[in-house]
């Protein structure tokens, strides 16, 4: 990592996250202060912080993407997420009774990242209330993100893992939703292996209950899906 300075244009993307939103104009000027914050440039395939490393700072992607992998009691590396900024990660460990971090954060493209010391994180929550608002609610939906992942793991078998993978994507108006991942990467995010999600794939559009168009989903039966997870 490199450390670089704060621009202005960092700092304006920095008050567009969840955690500062709504901060009032006292607090943007002196924020990176309080903070005690430092700056860095990451380079492609960096690894910010490893898998069972304790959290002791704050992180904000202020650019770029941050893949976020894990290591099973099998030795198998699991992608979990794409982080893209702006976006804080690893929030809900940073006062959790255990701050073990489960996952290795590695930046998959030139990025900028922000981290705060966690005693400089309490104490400007101790002074500002309204961001102790911001970080459980930005805690909460992380925690809603792991049970998510939990939920499509505890499914056995290849098909109900991508159907609850599926019913889980918010679609837009036309009924279509893009993944975030390739189908080798969807692979290691359900912890199955490639042929067998291609082959669920392919049979899925066949008998019509979804259609594909690259890394584009559409669910033509969804009732029959949930019907069929239970």
């Amino acid at each position: 990592m490199n450390e670089i300075s704060l621009t202005e244009s960092l700092q304006q993307t920095l008050f567009r996250i969840p955690l500062f939103d709504g901060a009032p104009e006292s607090l943007r000027a002196s924020l990176t202060e309080r903070l005690d914050a430092r700056l860095y440039a990451l380079e492609k395939n960096e690894i910010i912080i490893h898998q069972g490393a304790i959290c002791r700072s704050l992180f904000v992607l202020l650019e770029g993407r941050v893949r976020t992998d894990l290591v099973d009691e099998w030795g198998n590396r699991v992608m979990i997420e794409t982080i893209v900024a702006p976006r804080s990660f690893a929030t809900p460990h940073l006062f959790s009774r255990d701050q073990t971090l489960p996952a290795t954060f590695t930046a998959t493209m030139p990025s900028t990242l922000l981290m705060a010391p966690r005693e400089s994180v309490f104490r400007l929550i101790s002074e500002e209330p309204y961001l102790l608002k911001n970080f459980l609610h930005v805690s909460g939906n992380c925690n809603h993100c792991t049970s998510v992942r939990l939920r499509i793991l505890t499914q056995r078998t290849v098909r109900n893992r991508f159907v609850a993978y599926l019913l889980d994507r918010p679609t837009g108006p036309d009924g279509w939703f893009t993944a975030e991942h390739n189908t080798s990467q969807l692979a290691h995010y359900l912890c199955v292996t490639r042929p067998a999600l291609s082959k669920e794939i392919s049979k899925m559009v066949r008998e019509g209950l979804i259609a594909v168009e690259g890394r584009r989903y559409r669910l033509l039966a969804e009732q029959q899906l949930r019907q069929e997870m239970g």
